[in-house]
């Protein structure tokens, strides 16, 4: 058996939830989608016993208990009212003890959001805080909220929980340390490239797990460093002209007396 069809109250309540209280239509849509699983918007639903104190659930947010008869004071002779009853709903996350659904609503981005932050104003079986997903009715809930948002219910099938805020925080922080492992990672394997880069730029092997020697052997080989373009000839001692350097020969060695060796200076330097 399928899910009650969305109703014109649920189309009224979504329209009424924007114009009078300026919420977001995201936000709308998760009240909606909720409000419809418990009562199918009916103002006029009661289910006896339900609440944990054996007293009766009323109107279109099942309220039971305490919540009950605060209901019955805010609205007086108009409790079932449907335009009351969603006031209530808000004065309640504003002003009474649903501060907490009221501050996940705010923080919502999309529907599967909203749901879920408004499936905390329920807390049916199976919610919590850590797991708001988990609460008794859950894909009808955000099939509804989809439905009256104008969005396809399909497309949140397979819905993650990055979608409502307590899990989206969850999942940011896991995803900062894995961020920060794999910075951590990246790091080593970089500092393992630069051991064999620096080792074969040096010729020799740089010891790992050494940093102030890696940056002495970096700096040493230029490793890492932009170098700027210089076609300045370097000839050491005379700068203004290049030095020319030749293969040396390995002939064999010649015995010079020292008049042949000074001879054989003064010529080179003639040259």
């Amino acid at each position: 058996m399928g899910k009650p069809a969305l109703n014109d109250n649920a189309r009224y309540a979504y329209r009424y939830l924007i114009e009078n209280h300026n919420l977001q239509p995201h936000q709308a849509a998760g009240i909606v989608g909720n409000l419809m699983q418990e009562s199918t918007m009916n103002t006029g639903a009661r289910n006896p016993g339900d609440g944990r104190d054996g007293s009766d659930s009323i109107g279109i947010g099942q309220w039971n208990g305490e919540r009950a008869v605060n209901l019955r004071n805010y609205a007086g002779e108009n409790v079932s009212n449907l335009d009351r009853q969603l006031d209530f709903v808000l004065h309640e996350m504003k002003n009474g003890g649903e501060g907490y659904a009221w501050k996940q609503l705010q923080a919502a981005q999309d529907i599967p959001g909203a749901t879920a932050a408004m499936i905390s104003y329920e807390r049916p079986q199976g919610w919590s805080r850590n797991n708001p997903m988990g609460g008794h009715g859950w894909d009808n809930r955000l099939a509804w909220a989809a439905e009256v948002g104008g969005a396809n219910p399909a497309d949140f099938v397979n819905i993650q929980a990055a979608s409502n805020p307590v899990a989206a925080q969850a999942q940011a922080a896991s995803g900062q340390a894995a961020g920060s492992a794999g910075a951590s990672t990246s790091a080593s394997a970089g500092d393992a490239t630069a051991d064999k880069t620096i080792g074969g730029m040096l010729g020799i092997d740089v010891p790992k797990g050494f940093p102030d020697m890696l940056k002495f052997a970096s700096l040493a080989a230029g490793a890492g460093q932009q170098q700027p373009q210089d076609d300045t000839p370097r000839g050491g001692l005379l700068p203004s002209q290049p030095v020319q350097v030749q293969q040396l020969s390995m002939g064999q060695a010649q015995t010079y007396k020292p008049w042949e060796q000074m001879l054989t200076m003064f010529s080179q330097r003639r040259a």
